[in-house]
Formats: C-alpha cells, sequence, structure tokens
C-alpha cells in the first residue's frame, strides 16, 4: 500500500519553520508528522556538547521485505537569510513553476521531494530510513585565509558508521584528479581544480587544457560545450605556435523578416497559455528501474503548443532614428508599454520617466539618438515581447524585426565559423 504525499505542501510547511543552524523544533515537528503518517518510526535525540553542540536529529526508519535498506542523509538547518529578499524568507512562495524561500534548494526541497517518493514506494520494495541533522557541520570548523574567505575544516572527531545497502546522497559530484603526477607541471588550487586561464583554459602546464566540469566545477552541458569551442582554438594556435591569447572575435548578422507590410516570416502572435508540463512515467516502474526514462516527451500535437509559447528572442527591434517621425504610433499600440518618446537625462532619473519604469536596472536600454524634437526613443528590453506590433504599426518602416545569428569562431587554418541562433 502507497501514501500520497504532496512534495510542495510539505516543502512549504518546513520553509516555514524556520530553522537558522542549528535548527531545533518546529522544523523537525515538521518532518516527523510527516513521516508517521505513513508508517515510519521516528526517533529524535540531541547529541553533541559545546561548542557545537548540542543538536537537534531524527532518526526514521520504516521496515520493509526483502533485504534492500536504502538510506537518505540530510539537514534542516539553513544558513541566516541576508540581504536581497523580495519578502520574508521563511514565507514560502510559489512564482510560475519555482518555490521561492530559504531551504528550497538546500535541502527542505530535497527532504519533502525524498518523502514524497517514499510515500509512494510500497514496503515490499525494501526498508528506507533518513538520518536528518538540525547542525550539518558539526564536525567541521569555519577557518578564514589572509582574503577572508570561509571554508570549513574539519575538527578531527571520529566518524559515524551507518550500515546501509544504499545511500542517496543530495550533494554534487566533485572532481578527482589522482591519477595526474604531482610533479608533472599542472598546479591546482586548494578546492581540487586546476589553475587555469578562464579564457584560453591553459593550464600551468602549457601542452594541457582543461574543459567543462574539470575545469571550474560543476556547471552545465552547454558551459561544457563552450569550453570544448574555446579549447580547440586555444590548442589549434598554440601547435600552430601563435599567441593563444589573440583569439577570433564571433560574428553577427541581422537580417529583416518583413515580407510585406503586415506580414513577416515568423508568427508573431503572443500565446497566453501556460507552460505544458512533460508527462512521466509511473513512479513505482522508475523506481524499480534506473533504465526507465522518467520524462516522456511531448506528443506531437502538444509539442506545436508549447512550441507556440516561444517569444521569438532571435528576432530583435531595430530602431532607425531618421526615418522616425515621432508620431508615436509604436508607443500606443505597444501592449506592455516598453517604448518611450522622452527628453534625455541620466539613467537613473530617466528610468523612471518611461511609460513603464524600468526597473530591472541588470537590463540596459535600447536608447536612440536624439530626434528631430530633441526627445529620445527608449525602448525597456526587460518587458519587450518581440510581437512586431511596433513595427507593423509605423508608416514610415523606422522600426524593422530582423533574426539574429551569431558566428562562432572555430578552430582551423582559415577563419572558419559556425552558425547558431542568438
Amino acid at each position: 500500500m502507497t501514501h500520497g504525499i504532496d512534495p510542495l505542501d510539505l516543502a512549504k510547511a518546513l520553509i516555514a519553520a524556520p530553522s537558522v543552524t542549528p535548527a531545533t523544533g518546529a522544523a523537525f515537528d515538521v518532518l516527523e508528522g510527516a513521516l508517521t503518517s505513513f508508517g515510519f518510526a521516528v526517533e529524535r535525540f540531541i547529541d553533541g556538547i559545546e561548542p557545537d553542540g548540542p543538536v537537534e536529529n531524527l532518526l526514521a526508519v520504516r521496515r520493509g521485505k526483502g533485504p534492500v535498506h536504502f538510506g537518505f542523509a540530510g539537514h534542516l538547518d539553513v544558513v541566516p537569510p541576508g540581504v536581497g529578499w523580495s519578502g520574508d524568507a521563511f514565507v514560502p512562495e510559489v512564482r510560475g513553476e519555482l518555490l521561492y524561500g530559504r531551504g528550497a534548494v538546500d535541502m527542505k526541497g530535497a527532504i519533502a521531494a525524498f518523502v514524497a517518493a517514499a510515500a509512494a514506494t510500497p514496503a515490499e520494495a525494501g526498508t528506507i530510513s533518513l538520518i536528518i541533522t538540525g547542525d550539518q557541520v558539526t564536525d567541521a570548523q569555519a577557518s578564514y585565509d589572509e582574503n577572508g574567505r570561509r571554508s570549513l575544516v574539519p575538527t578531527g572527531e571520529p566518524d559515524e558508521i551507518v550500515e546501509c545497502d544504499d545511500v542517496l546522497m543530495a550533494i554534487g559530484q566533485e572532481n578527482a584528479f589522482p591519477w595526474i603526477e604531482p610533479d608533472c607541471g599542472i598546479e591546482f588550487d586548494r578546492w581540487g581544480l586546476p589553475k587555469l586561464d578562464e579564457t584560453t583554459l591553459q593550464s600551468t602546464l602549457p601542452h594541457v587544457f582543461f574543459g567543462g566540469d574539470a575545469a571550474f566545477g560543476p556547471k552545465n552541458i552547454i558551459w561544457a560545450v563552450a569550453h570544448g569551442h574555446d579549447a580547440a582554438i586555444s590548442i589549434d594556435l598554440f601547435l600552430r605556435g601563435e599567441d593563444i591569447a589573440v583569439r577570433p572575435a564571433p560574428n553577427m548578422s541581422m537580417s529583416s523578416q518583413k515580407m510585406g507590410i503586415h506580414e513577416w516570416s515568423y508568427d508573431n502572435e503572443v500565446s497566453l497559455a501556460n507552460r505544458f508540463k512533460v508527462p512521466w512515467a509511473d513512479a513505482n516502474k522508475a523506481l524499480a528501474n534506473i533504465r526507465v526514462e522518467v520524462e516522456l516527451g511531448f506528443d506531437p500535437q502538444t509539442a506545436w503548443h508549447e512550441a507556440q509559447r516561444c517569444l521569438n528572442c532571435d528576432v530583435q527591434t531595430v530602431f532607425s532614428a531618421p526615418a522616425c517621425i515621432e508620431c508615436d504610433a509604436c508607443a500606443d499600440i505597444c501592449p506592455t508599454d516598453c517604448i518611450s518618446f522622452v527628453p534625455d537625462g541620466p539613467e537613473e532619473e530617466l528610468r523612471t520617466r518611461l511609460r513603464a519604469p524600468a526597473l530591472n536596472t541588470s537590463q540596459d536600454l535600447y536608447v536612440s539618438v536624439p530626434l528631430k524634437t530633441g526627445r529620445i526613443m527608449v525602448k525597456d528590453e526587460d518587458v519587450c515581447l518581440h510581437c512586431g506590433l511596433c513595427a507593423e504599426r509605423c508608416p514610415t518602416g523606422a522600426w524593422d524585426m530582423r533574426k539574429t545569428l551569431i558566428e562562432m569562431a572555430r578552430a582551423g587554418a582559415a577563419p572558419r565559423v559556425s552558425v547558431e541562433a542568438a
């Protein structure tokens, strides 16, 4: 028999129980209530002495059939919220498909997800246990280097061994280079990463280059592919005896998408549909077989509807100041009020005078040269939908919709390029 636990509801309940290191009380109460509701035996205990303790801990076990014992190790404590939150860090908030709140990522969200998975797993699958602490750094202490950078160093306390068949570690993977001889000339920093030139990816041993997670730690596949391109250019230049710091620059081209007065070569209709969720395989099948593909993908019809949500970010609005007669028709028709014609001024003050104040200072404004009346055109790219209504409405063609192509440089004797959509 299985039970239903909503991971979102549980994560929100855990976040709403403040648990700045060391965690005590309320957060453990929430977790205990969820676990005991579907058969877990829970033991809570206090361990440790000053200065690192006492620390509250929770051990939960649900006995199952067979010899398999799956264990989960985690923590309920969180670091202080600090500054920069738009609201209370301990009041969970869902925006779109993301959950915001202190601990949503590290690691109350992970605990909630595991508990929900455990609830959906029949007892016949085996024994499941959780070992949750209220202070993840009990056996470590803070140390600061000459630059004030904080790190945790072991205190020397002996490790505690808990026998399990399988343990799910909710942490990332680390680099390991035991196969590289320490005297070969490749230097590593204190975190075990190679010392590299961030542009060329060259190590302290000139003919050795790194890329991907091995270069700067875990990121994503996009960074890894980019590193492959950059390292290939560096290696090609190195083998030719040229300066690897002199990099071939990428090129960019823009082409108009206009096919008629009110016709474009792309679909500029704005879809109001919410994001379509990718269907998943049955949880019991996915948990029983690691080779089962969890995300099943879209069927053709759903994939088409999802594609209609594309905002055509590779199609840019391009403004020609000499052609503008300042009729303000584009500003009138803009559905997000992202276009304004105003007198020039300092950027900080200018942002407040637009039709819709541009509050996101990390996004540059699109500003024209002075127009015939002395005003300037200002467009807030942060809220532009790329719908093309400004270009359709403009009587003089001062606005155009142009597709952007980035031409990435590649290694080779000739300046070869690869064309990719922006």
